[in-house]
């Protein structure tokens, strides 16, 4: 085989792996100036413990408010519903204790989005509760792993053709 012909192999394999991602990637809004029922997935975080004006600004309040005095959440943890509107939003809420760590805010945020990972949402909104500083914080969190959720990574595994 000639050289010329291995490079123009070679350079039509690499056209094939491009960096970016071939997916789709969600709108992603905030969820505070938004209409939930117009979302199909809706990420809040509220501080841990959570309290009762938190849940209350959450849509579907009740249920969340019957979850937790069911089951207090621990900080970290995550919660999912699926709301009653005609979209069916999934609902996920992560509780963030008050002194997290930048690292304990973003596995929260990626364990969030892993929730509707397999729904592959088209329209998301994010929300947090809380102080301001913790609030933005949280929601810079959630952004990060919602961006980070559509950005899969190139694979550079050998196909069984070469």
């Amino acid at each position: 085989m000639s050289s010329a012909s291995a490079r123009a192999r070679a350079g039509s394999r690499a056209r094939e792996r491009s960096l970016l991602p071939p997916r789709y990637a969600p709108d992603i809004v905030s969820a505070a100036r938004r209409n939930v029922g117009a979302l199909d997935a809706l990420f809040a975080i509220v501080p841990h413990p959570p309290d009762a004006a938190a849940l209350r600004r959450l849509p579907e309040s009740a249920r969340w408010r019957e979850l937790h005095a069911r089951a207090p959440a621990r900080a970290g943890s995550v919660r999912t519903t699926v709301l009653g509107n005609r979209r069916h939003t999934l609902a996920v809420l992560g509780y963030l204790a008050s002194d997290a760590s930048a690292f304990e805010r973003l596995s929260l945020a990626g364990r969030m989005l892993k929730e509707a990972a397999a729904r592959a949402p088209k329209i998301i909104g994010l929300a947090a509760a809380g102080p301001a500083a913790s609030a933005r914080a949280a929601l810079e969190a959630l952004l990060a792993a919602a961006l980070a959720h559509t950005f899969p990574l190139p694979s550079w595994r050998a196909s069984r053709q070469e």
